[in-house]
């Protein structure tokens, strides 16, 4: 058979049906000799040769890789890796080690853990509204480094572990207001951290105010505030509680 090479025989044709199939799928042409004959009397088989596949030159490397392992299997290029989940979780540490089963609950899971601290605090009040919210206890006082006592409440009790020295209040149409003096010429500006005092108008502050004028570092922590200057030093806590004193 001119241009065909013997690929392999078998004692009997059914042994051949396999091969024959995967050969129709990989689309490569074969003969079939001595297949009738060994079929009606199978005791010619060894006599000659058995049944022999033929196949055409040019395919035998391939009909006999065929032969020996079986079809070759291709990638299915019907979908974009790059765009599936699968290859998404790969890209991901520790998530890519799971199995696929517990891959959409380790994510859900790390999303959870990623989103409530984000949402919980962009629930938290603004520095503005803690500050505006309470009138806040002035319980520690430094002016140039050295402690000084104000005392502007008399000694008033209050729920604190300290006295008050001051009720400091930052009202939300920007005034400032301090129980030691009657006028009220002060004003704020809040610009992230940074608390701006300043006169309201021309008229002449008291004391305390006029003490009070200047640039500070405001530090919030819960109910406590900070307020510190180049020159002056505040520091409290939201005023909980006044009790007024009892006449006997």
């Amino acid at each position: 058979m001119t241009g065909w090479k013997m690929l392999i025989s078998f004692a009997h044709p059914h042994g051949a049906a396999i091969l024959k199939s995967q050969l129709d799928a990989a689309g490569i042409p074969y003969q079939m000799q001595d297949g009738e004959t060994v079929q009606m009397v199978p005791v010619y088989s060894d006599a000659v040769g058995g049944v022999k596949l033929w196949v055409r030159e040019e395919d035998y490397p391939e009909a006999w890789f065929i032969a020996q392992h079986g079809p070759r299997h291709t990638a299915d290029t019907s979908r974009t890796p790059s765009l599936t989940f699968d290859s998404l979780w790969d890209r991901i540490p520790l998530i890519n080690r799971l199995p696929d089963s517990l891959r959409i609950w380790a994510f859900l899971a790390a999303l959870v853990v990623v989103l409530v601290p984000i949402l919980m605090y962009g629930l938290l009040p603004s520095r503005m509204e803690v500050l505006t919210k309470e009138e806040w206890c002035v319980q520690d006082v430094w002016q140039l480094g050295q402690p000084v006592e104000w005392n502007c409440t008399n000694g008033q009790l209050t729920m604190m572990t300290k006295p008050c020295q001051a009720l400091l209040r930052f009202h939300a149409n920007g005034q400032v207001t301090i129980d030691c003096s009657k006028e009220h010429g002060l004003e704020y500006a809040l610009k992230g951290k940074q608390l701006t005092i300043q006169p309201s108008s021309d008229k002449p502050l008291q004391a305390v105010e006029s003490l009070l004028v200047g640039t500070y570092d405001l530090q919030l922590r819960g109910e406590r505030v900070r307020l510190k200057s180049a020159s002056l030093e505040l520091e409290g806590q939201q005023h909980v509680l006044r009790i007024p004193s009892l006449i006997w």
